[in-house]
């Protein structure tokens, strides 16, 4: 799923599954590389700080990557703040 418009991804379960395709290396975890690559497949503008913002307040075990479903909650939260997907932010 890759090349995404912001548009394409408009459900919760469409962005579930963009998410699993972002782990480039099939270790169980979304690094800032690899999310930062994703949001640029968007369309997404300053994909760089957004990754790193996101990674920020995303990564609750602070190992620096995306794992977990709750850490997964957490970006699907912000996806949706930015309007990756439709839905309401959950914080």
């Amino acid at each position: 799923m890759s090349m995404l418009t912001m548009t394409e991804l408009s459900t919760e379960e469409q962005l579930k599954q963009w998410l699993k395709s972002l782990d480039k290396n099939s270790d169980g975890r979304i690094s800032k590389q690899e999310l930062r690559e994703a949001l640029r497949s968007t369309g997404q503008r300053f994909a760089g700080w957004k990754a790193w913002r996101t990674i920020k307040n995303a990564d609750l075990n602070r190992n620096n990557f995306i794992d977990g479903n709750s850490e997964i909650e957490k970006l699907m939260s912000i996806a949706a703040k930015w309007r990756i997907v439709a839905g309401n932010d959950k914080r």
